[in-house]
C-alpha cells in the first residue's frame, strides 16, 4: 500500500504512515487508485475534446466524479479538477461545433444534388402533343441559355445567371423557384438588353419537366436531351 499523503510505501497492517504519520485506514491504496484514475481519464478528456469530442465529453464527466469521489473519501481537492472542467467546457464547445459543420454539409449536400437534376439540356415544347420551341440549358456554374429550338443561325436566344430562391420536394416532385439574371436577350440578331425573369420548374422525374415562366404567363413541358 502507499500514503494518499506523502506516497510512501506503507507496510501491511501499519495504522500510520511511518514517513509522515497519516493514519491509514484500510482505504488508502484505493484512495491512490482513484487519483491516479481520474488523473489518466482528465488528460485523455482534455485530448479527446479536440479529436473526438463526443468521446471527450464523456471522459470529464467520468473524471470529475472521480476527483468527487477522491474529496469525498480524504478532504483533499484534486488538481485535476479543474483540468477536467476545462475539458469539458472545450468538449461542448467542439461537439457544437461539429454538429453544425455536419448539418451544413449535410445542407448543402441535399441542395446540391437537388440542382443537379435541373442541370442539363431541356427541350420544350407548349404541350405534350406539339412540337419543340425552346431549348433550355442550365450549367452547374449557374449559367444558362435559353433558345429558340433547332436555331442554327443563333439570332433568336438569351443567355446569362440563374439564382434559385427555394427548392421543395413533395411526393416525387421536385419543385423550384429561382430567379433568371438575363444579360444578353437576343431577338433576330437584336440584343433587348438586360432583364429579370421569375421561373417555376418542377421535375417530375429524372427526364420530364414542367417550367412556368410568370413573366409571359406561359408553361413549357420539356424533355431532357442529356
Amino acid at each position: 500500500m502507499y500514503c494518499v499523503r506523502c506516497g510512501k510505501n506503507i507496510d501491511e497492517g501499519s495504522k500510520y504512515c511511518t514517513s509522515c504519520g497519516y493514519p491509514v485506514d484500510g482505504k488508502v491504496k484505493e484512495e491512490h487508485e482513484t487519483k491516479d484514475n481520474a488523473q489518466v481519464i482528465s488528460i485523455l478528456g482534455m485530448i479527446f475534446s479536440f479529436i473526438i469530442p463526443v468521446i471527450g465529453l464523456i471522459l470529464n464527466i467520468i473524471s470529475i466524479c472521480k476527483c468527487s469521489k477522491y474529496k469525498a473519501k480524504t478532504g483533499d481537492n484534486s488538481k485535476y479538477k479543474g483540468l477536467s472542467f476545462a475539458g469539458l467546457i472545450i468538449s461542448i464547445i467542439m461537439t457544437i461545433i461539429h454538429f453544425t459543420l455536419i448539418l451544413i454539409v449535410v445542407i448543402f449536400t441535399l441542395v446540391g444534388s437537388g440542382s443537379s437534376k435541373l442541370n442539363g439540356t431541356w427541350n420544350c415544347s407548349y404541350s405534350n402533343y406539339s412540337y419543340y420551341v425552346v431549348t433550355a440549358k442550365f450549367n452547374e456554374d449557374k449559367t444558362f441559355t435559353w433558345k429558340k429550338y433547332n436555331d442554327s443561325t443563333n439570332k433568336n436566344y438569351l443567355d446569362g445567371t440563374y439564382f434559385i430562391n427555394s427548392r421543395e420536394y413533395n411526393n416525387g416532385i421536385t419543385t423550384y423557384e429561382f430567379k433568371l439574371r438575363i444579360d444578353h436577350q437576343i431577338v433576330n440578331g437584336d440584343d433587348k438588353g438586360k432583364e429579370n425573369a421569375y421561373i417555376k420548374a418542377k421535375i417530375y422525374d429524372d427526364n420530364y419537366a414542367t417550367i412556368y415562366n410568370e413573366k409571359t404567363n406561359k408553361i413549357y413541358h420539356c424533355k431532357k436531351v442529356n
